[in-house]
């Protein structure tokens, strides 16, 4: 009985097998045809072989010889058709690689263009790729020793927490060159010419090593894998009568660009302080991002002259008084969090704002007040975070918030409430962590109509300001 029921069982998965397997097959009209012309014809074939088999030997040979025939002679004209095809196929491709994007767009019109066609901004320099790589060898003593000069003095700015000092040790930048993607010339001011360019460079055999000071262990630390890609502006101003046409090449990322990089302790015990490794960590981005990203810029002077007046100077003052926060999300096991806010348009330890700490609140009131720099009004942000304080060398990130100065009018104050989120970047909604009260009031500096010199001979108006005011607690 057992091995009856076992053998209808077999049957039945065979004859379900055979069904989907014959679905399968019939699915498509590519088999389908063949198989239905084959079997119209078999009657045919099967009556033409039983009548040519009633005819003599030589008869036979001789019929058999002429099909032969016939079949490579149709082959040999279906081969030199599919040639002739393909050639004109070959011409016509060529000729379409030759074309640019706005031939093509004449060509081909708007609505006969695929969805998925997309004309880019950026003209291909492949042949810049090739020369790079070439002289690169030579370029990258030169261009170590320009970030050198512009990232060295300002790198202790970013030590955070119990990093004490962040001090560049060597800096080579290896035998791999950047790679240019596009370009594109875009519209400036009428002294500049602004330059695009899809940025990309991945560094390989690169020696950065950075040195670190903190209270306990200092460390040496080797930044490796370092990845970089975006849009790098390059700004050849001001633009002169003689060679080389410009005074200095300004570089800056239009926005912050995608910046990845592993870490690679050569000394000291880095389980002796907890958390140090992603502190660096943070400094490192920290310190790239914000000497990199417009309005902040290198400045690299070509032309003789002072050109001083092109790097990045405040232009006004932000008020912002911090009047509450509420809904404060709870961080700690027992109680409620201990929270304190920190401010910045830039990220630099000198110029960062912090409150006082509310211990053990829900829904706490500050009412201070802090003064912050503004360097460009239309292109900053001001940062707001809000942290949970937990020792005296740490503390327990609860959300941020950001607010374009931008939005902003000069002398007008602003009464805003700003959700704390978890990543203000993120497009994914995100329930907030607190809601935070602010009075801002954005103060331009007044400008002195006396002139300043530029630099061959050009002129600027500069404001006049102190910037000692401390914030007013």
């Amino acid at each position: 009985m057992a091995s009856r029921n076992a053998s209808v069982v077999t049957t039945g998965r065979t004859q379900d097998d055979t069904g989907i397997l014959n679905k399968e097959v019939f699915k498509y009209a590519s088999v389908r045809v063949p198989l239905a012309t084959s079997a119209a014809l078999l009657p045919f074939f099967i009556s033409g072989m039983l009548w040519v088999s009633t005819f003599t030997p030589w008869s036979q040979f001789l019929l058999g010889g002429c099909l032969g025939v016939i079949v490579m002679f149709s082959f040999q004209l279906f081969q030199i058709h599919r040639s002739t095809v393909r050639r004109h196929k070959a011409l016509q491709v060529a000729q379409l690689s030759e074309l640019i994007s706005g031939d093509v767009k004449r060509i081909i019109q708007k609505d006969d263009q695929p969805n998925w066609v997309k004309f880019s901004e950026f003209e291909k320099v492949e042949w810049l790729n090739k020369e790079l790589a070439e002289v690169w060898p030579f370029l990258d003593k030169a261009v170590s020793g320009i970030l050198r000069e512009q990232v060295e003095p300002v790198l202790e700015q970013y030590a955070f927490g119990i990093i004490e000092k962040l001090k560049l040790k060597n800096l080579t930048l290896g035998n791999r060159a950047p790679r240019f993607d596009g370009i594109k010339i875009t519209e400036g001011a009428l002294d500049e010419c602004v330059i695009e360019t899809q940025f990309q460079w991945d560094l390989e055999k690169e020696n950065l090593v950075l040195k670190i000071h903190t209270p306990g262990p200092d460390f040496e630390v080797k930044v490796k894998d370092l990845h970089v890609s975006g849009i790098l502006k390059f700004i050849l101003k001001p633009l002169l009568n003689e060679v080389p046409g410009f005074g200095a090449v300004l570089l800056s990322f239009s926005e912050a660009p995608d910046l990845d990089f592993n870490l690679k302790f050569l000394g000291g015990d880095i389980g002796a302080l907890p958390g140090v490794e992603k502190l660096i960590d943070d400094s490192i981005r920290s310190a790239l991002l914000d000497t990199m990203v417009w309005p902040c810029r290198i400045v690299v002077p070509i032309a003789k002259g002072d050109f001083s007046y092109l790097d990045l100077r405040p232009v006004g003052e932000l008020d912002v008084t911090l009047v509450e926060v509420n809904d404060i999300m709870k961080t700690d096991v027992i109680g409620k969090s201990d929270p304190f806010v920190m401010f910045y348009v830039r990220q630099k330890a000198d110029k960062i704002k912090r409150s006082s700490t509310k211990n053990n609140k829900k829904h706490a009131v500050w009412n201070e007040g802090f003064i912050l720099e503004v360097e460009d009004q239309q292109a900053q942000t001001l940062t707001v975070r809000l942290m949970d304080e937990e020792s005296i060398e740490k503390a327990q990130y609860i959300g941020s918030a950001e607010y374009p100065l931008s939005q902003m009018k000069p002398g007008v104050a602003v009464d805003v409430w700003l959700d704390m989120v978890e990543n203000p970047h993120s497009t994914l909604a995100s329930n907030p962590r607190g809601r935070a009260h602010l009075l801002m009031i954005y103060k331009p500096f007044e400008v002195n109509t006396e002139r300043v010199n530029k630099g061959n001979h050009e002129k600027e108006d500069l404001p006049l300001s102190s910037f000692g005011d401390e914030p007013h607690i």
